[in-house]
């Protein structure tokens, strides 16, 4: 999966990666943070396996956080910013958390781990030059995950092998590199993980969208089309997965 991810971004890099009503960030922008994100996860002691809490809003930063943990070796454990603290800790809890990356607007909260805060932290400055992604053998958990409607752990584990056969590997889905994805699920579930990931692992758009704007039919419809989006996950019975 890193490798994969890797070698697109070596393919695409000054094609967009992520795009949101604000920015966009290209593939070689995306790896250069990632990669200088991982080498300071890294010195912090995540390796294979390690749990990874990601307290920030959808969007490019959150993704950028996934892609660095995920190099590093750890597993992602996305959280709701919209949960109280002593709820958000005592999933920490349950899956023995010790560090959450989040941004200076949560510096505050009371979470029971370390708050990694993605501002305190120089990106893109060259610290990277010598960082070796997790192998491709290695048999990597890349994320834990809660029930989106409760908050509490869902006792569902992703595994890099799984998500590159969904994404990747699938014949009745194929996704390039002229597409673009919409990322409109919620983001501590399974389907907006697959939604940003079979963008990346094929070089394609990420395109995440705020979820009050989902929420609209008329403004969805209006920015799909504004940004040009080919590929967009549906649950079964038609609604917006």
């Amino acid at each position: 999966m890193n490798e994969l991810f890797l070698r697109q971004a070596a393919l695409n890099k000054s094609k967009p990666a992520i795009i949101t009503l604000d920015r966009i960030l290209s593939y070689g922008e995306l790896a250069r943070d990632a990669r200088s994100l991982a080498t300071h996860l890294r010195r912090l002691g995540v390796g294979h396996n390690t749990p990874v809490a990601v307290l920030l809003a959808p969007g490019i930063e959150h993704i950028t956080a996934q892609v660095a943990i995920i190099l590093a070796g750890g597993s992602v454990a996305p959280l709701d910013v919209r949960l109280p603290d002593d709820r958000l800790a005592d999933v920490l809890r349950q899956w023995r958390v010790s560090f959450t990356l989040t941004d200076a607007a949560s510096r505050r909260r009371t979470l029971g781990t370390a708050n990694i805060i993605l501002e305190d932290i120089a990106v893109g400055d060259g610290n990277d030059l010598d960082f070796n992604p997790m192998p491709a053998w290695a048999a990597q958990r890349t994320h834990l995950l809660v029930m989106a409607q409760t908050g509490w752990p869902a006792n569902r584990e992703l595994g890099a092998r799984g998500i590159v056969d969904q994404v990747v590997n699938r014949p009745d889905m194929r996704v390039n590199s002229d597409d673009r994805v919409a990322c409109l699920a919620d983001a501590t579930g399974s389907t907006y993980q697959l939604e940003v990931w079979s963008a990346l692992l094929n070089g394609a758009a990420a395109v995440v969208l705020p979820q009050d704007l989902v929420r609209d039919p008329g403004r969805l419809t209006a920015a799909l089309t504004q940004f040009a989006v080919s590929v967009h996950f549906v649950a079964a019975g038609g609604a917006t997965a």
